[in-house]
């Protein structure tokens, strides 16, 4: 009786863990309330790192503004550009030409999205001081090791961390 006594008990609790489980996956975890806070805004990163002064933190807004209009259009290039060519991967035969059309029109957009990020940010270097511009070299070395792709082992995988200064 006693065996019988604890194993009803033990699937009980087990049965309230799924149900309790299953509400938070359910209504716990909404998309505007992810589970780690987002950061500060990109812009305010800059803004500290370099110690913008008002008079440039106003016209680092203006390079914002005028860097958030030229990427736009290129971002949604992009994207309609990369969805064409994954959809080539669901014909039969797939056109050789358009492919390859597509992969140049990709690299092209792609070359202008990098002109234009490195535009905006010889604009912003343009605003610093000597002393800035020194704030700013550490933060673009920085920057550089963030977005650079990981080292990848032959298999695919990602291998340790770079070292430092990398």
């Amino acid at each position: 009786m006693k065996k019988d006594t604890f194993l009803i008990t033990a699937v009980i609790i087990l049965f309230v863990f799924n149900l309790l489980t299953l509400a938070y996956v359910m209504f716990g975890l909404k998309k505007d309330n992810p589970p780690f806070p987002p950061g500060p805004p990109p812009g305010l990163v800059v803004e500290d790192r370099l110690q913008l002064n008002p008079e440039q933190r106003l016209q680092f807004e203006e390079l914002k503004n005028e860097h958030r209009k030229a990427m736009e259009s290129l971002l949604n290039t992009s994207r309609d550009l990369h969805d064409s060519y994954l959809n080539e991967l669901k014909k039969d035969d797939i056109d050789t030409i358009k492919r390859n059309d597509l992969l140049r029109q990709i690299g092209d957009n792609q070359k202008e999205i990098d002109k234009v990020t490195f535009t905006h940010f010889e604009k912003l270097r343009a605003i610093c001081t000597p002393e800035q511009k020194k704030l700013y070299n550490l933060f673009i070395d920085e920057l550089a090791r963030t977005l650079r792709p990981p080292d990848r082992q032959p298999d695919g995988r990602p291998t340790k961390a770079p070292p430092p200064g990398r």
